[in-house]
């Protein structure tokens, strides 16, 4: 039998805006996580991955888009997307969106779909 595996507070990397991931190959675990604390008009342009996605909404809201179609997720909601789907999303809403987001992978591994916004 192996040991429990704790990931303390302090361990977690800083992933850009006010977001912390941890990738599981680290710890020898087959997921890797982001913990999203969002402010509203922020998100990742379409991309996709090899792997499956989850995302958990705990707080706030976001539109989820496949490149198309746009759906509105708040508090309670899960999003699935299988591996290699386009997709992206953006905070929407007056409070920060708070979301677990779950890759099904030891490691990150991202396609981007759209060129980063210009300054």
């Amino acid at each position: 039998m192996t040991d429990l595996k704790i990931i303390r507070s302090g361990q977690w990397t800083p992933a850009g805006q006010p977001s912390y991931d941890v990738e599981g190959h680290t710890y020898g675990a087959p997921l890797t996580l982001i913990l999203e604390d969002m402010p509203a008009g922020r998100g990742p342009r379409l991309h996709s991955h090899p792997y499956d996605e989850l995302w958990v909404c705990q707080a706030g809201a976001a539109d989820f888009s496949d490149g198309e179609t746009v759906h509105r997720v708040g508090p309670g909601d899960i999003v699935y997307a299988p591996a290699g789907m386009a997709h992206k999303f953006t905070s929407t809403g007056d409070e920060p969106l708070r979301m677990v987001c779950i890759h099904v992978s030891p490691k990150f591994s991202t396609e981007w779909l759209e060129p980063p916004p210009s300054n």
